[in-house]
């Protein structure tokens, strides 16, 4: 990840958490600005380094596999994609 979604593309994008404690499937979301929010809210609770616990990864309609991100890019994509959560959004939606 990053992928650009072109033009009546859907992603699905699913969260796994692979904590030893809490080992488990987060979620799936249509959209990757929710998905990161969670990640920033799961990153407040557990702290920075939580983040190497946590993969975010998707899919397309197509069978495409996007790869998937963890740890420091993930932090890094979360801060890119939610600075700027609606110009995002109008970005997916005008592609």
């Amino acid at each position: 990840m990053p992928h650009e979604k072109s033009e009546g593309a859907e992603i699905k994008y699913d969260l796994w958490d692979w904590d030893v404690e809490i080992n488990r499937y987060r979620g799936q979301f249509k959209e990757e600005a929710d998905a990161l929010a969670l990640v920033r809210t799961l990153v407040s609770r557990y702290g920075t380094a939580h983040a190497d616990d946590l993969e975010l990864g998707g899919i397309t309609a197509e069978g495409e596999i996007i790869p998937s991100l963890s740890g420091a890019a993930l932090l890094a994509r979360a801060e890119r994609v939610l600075a700027h959560p609606q110009r995002a959004r109008q970005k997916a939606a005008a592609s």
